[in-house]
């Protein structure tokens, strides 16, 4: 699963600031994926600036990387455009 590996890249990173993963379908592979990148994505303490658009998150992949987002607070630039979210997420 590419967002296991992203994820294992992603925590062990100390250079990359942006990250452009537009249209890869992270979320295509069901929750588990959202979870994975999600669980690199809160340990990465690097990241200013993450697209995340049209990758296919469900409500339940987007509350992974809230979460995630709870923990890393350096990320300044999120955008979610064109996934599939229909709640409120706070």
């Amino acid at each position: 699963d590419g967002a296991y590996h992203l994820a294992l890249t992603l925590s062990v990173n100390s250079t990359l600031r942006s990250l452009n993963v537009a249209g890869n379908r992270l979320g295509s592979e069901g929750d588990i994926s959202a979870w994975h990148f999600s669980l690199g994505l809160s340990q990465n303490t690097t990241l200013r600036s993450l697209n995340l658009d049209g990758n296919n998150f469900s409500d339940r992949g987007a509350h992974y990387l809230v979460s995630a987002l709870k923990v890393n607070t350096q990320i300044g630039c999120l955008s979610l455009l064109h996934n599939q979210l229909i709640s409120e997420l706070t």
